[in-house]
């Protein structure tokens, strides 16, 4: 087991450089590499582009994370700070907060840049829908990040581990190979945090156990609910991390559709071992899929190397670094202290973008409990 601090600053190097990736990569979104270099040219740092340069979905100020980095904060006040533990019904309590006030400007509010299929899923966890069939049926590798908080908590049986992220993956993704590419890709960062030194092999044998119990565990605990077959999903899983010791992440790599290969990627190219600024830097100019890329490498770099060897001029660009941290910290506190609400400082990014010009809303309530009950 490790020492607390050095479990601290594994922790805080995971969640920035998660949040680090995203914002990186994120005025990136599907790009190839040749229009990434022809917009940007030797990508050194962040970038910014202006809502009235860009598709809106690509709009971002520098050093902003997006949707991604915000729903995996929402695990870990779910983890922190729910009252009963971290559950489905209480991280969708959460997402549903964070995604007011409800209108088609959802991917410019809190949750900025969310996807389409994120959105519908709030959609319907703000309707009170079952918290199980709310989340994107299609396969969808932004699912990757949905969870990877919880490979933070290394002293915990991975059962148990399993168990917990297999439900929160289900708020938000219901199809097998996007829950079980989630779960794996936890237990991966489980695996870096606890070895520094972690081989492509025994990354590639954490995500192989860790997605094979989801599938199990999925058949066992939540049949009738996932939108297709996990022993199909084990299969998938199975070959595309049979080949990430030897086939390296090509340029312009999509694979937004097949979470599986997202995760034997981003396996690829940590097993080489690259310094964190140079491994996120190659992935946004490769372009493809670096937006989802370049956040789960930043997360497995970062818990590789903690959070003191980070490099301070990526840091510092970071905009909500300190809350980051504050929030990785209280991660690993046996007493973790009150923080700022989560909404409150995702509004304050999203009016620094400029996406919210209107009066603040207050949050709003959350569901009827009753809407949300565990089945």
């Amino acid at each position: 087991m490790k020492s607390r601090h050095k479990l601290v600053d594994r922790a805080v190097g995971c969640l920035l450089g998660m949040a680090c990736g995203d914002a990186l990569a994120r005025p990136l979104a599907g790009l190839r590499s040749a229009e990434v270099t022809r917009r940007h040219g030797e990508l050194r740092g962040f970038v910014e582009v202006p809502p009235e340069e860009s598709e809106p979905q690509r709009a971002a100020l520098k050093g902003m994370h997006g949707a991604l980095t915000t729903l995996a904060l929402a695990v870990v006040d779910s983890l922190v700070y729910g009252g009963d533990g971290p559950s489905g019904p209480d991280l969708a309590r959460r997402i549903t907060m964070l995604s007011f006030p409800r209108n088609h400007t959802l991917p410019w509010g809190t949750l900025r840049g969310a996807a389409t299929g994120l959105v519908r899923a709030i959609d319907a966890h703000a309707r009170g829908d079952d918290w199980r069939l709310a989340g994107v049926r299609e396969p969808d590798a932004t699912a990757l990040l949905s969870v990877l908080p919880l490979g933070l908590l290394v002293g915990d049986d991975l059962d148990a581990v399993v168990e917990t992220a297999v439900d929160l993956a289900l708020v938000t993704h219901r199809e097998p190979r996007s829950v079980a590419a989630a779960v794996g890709f936890a237990n991966v960062v489980r695996h870096v945090t606890e070895n520094r030194n972690a081989s492509t092999k025994g990354m590639t044998t954490a995500a192989l156990q860790a997605g094979e119990r989801a599938c199990r565990s999925l058949l066992q605990r939540h049949p009738g609910v996932v939108a297709g077959s996990p022993d199909a999903a084990s299969a998938a899983i199975s070959l595309a991390l049979g080949r990430a010791e030897s086939d390296p992440c090509p340029p312009d790599m999509d694979c937004r559709d097949a979470p599986e290969v997202a995760l034997a990627a981003v396996i690829s190219v940590a097993g080489t071992g690259p310094p964190v600024l140079d491994g996120l830097l190659g992935l946004c100019r490769r372009g493809g899929a670096a937006d989802i890329l370049a956040p789960a490498l930043g997360a497995l770099l970062g818990a590789r190397d903690g959070g003191e060897h980070l490099p301070l001029g990526l840091i510092d660009g970071l905009a909500a670094h300190r809350e980051i941290e504050q929030r990785a910290r209280a991660l690993i506190d046996d007493r973790p202290p009150a923080l700022p609400p989560l909404y409150d400082i995702e509004y304050a990014l999203a009016e620094r973008e400029g996406r919210w010009r209107a009066r603040r809303p207050p949050p709003p309530p959350p569901p009827k409990k009753s809407q949300l009950n565990l089945l």
